[in-house]
């Protein structure tokens, strides 16, 4: 607990100097990998992706970096809990991948 407690820690420092969208709540409906990017998508429609010209479903996470694998195991762990996830992603359009934006931090619901 203690490292994932610092690992969320860590997700927060190191974005800090970027912008950040509005948060968005809501269940994990599925995930993949495609090379090294991870995909999550959730239920519902995205409230930034229209604003930001990205997916209203999916956000993206490099699984080439440390971060980018415990955001994606992470959201895989509030997906097989069935609990809700808090995300937001970056608001730079460079940070766009095959549609979709790149997130920024997360934390999973306990209810």
């Amino acid at each position: 607990m203690k490292n994932f407690i610092f690992a969320l820690v860590v997700l927060a420092l190191s974005g800090a100097t970027l912008a950040a969208s509005d948060s968005y709540t809501a269940k994990v409906s599925h995930i993949r990998v495609e090379s090294t990017y991870g995909f999550i998508s959730m239920e519902g429609t995205l409230p930034w992706a229209q604003e930001l010209n990205c997916s209203s479903e999916r956000i993206w996470v490099d699984l080439k970096d440390e971060i980018g694998k415990i955001q994606y195991n992470t959201a895989l762990s509030a997906m097989v809990a069935g609990k809700k996830l808090y995300i937001r992603v970056h608001t730079d359009s460079t940070s766009i991948v095959y549609g979709a934006c790149k997130l920024y931090d997360l934390v999973i619901y306990s209810k």
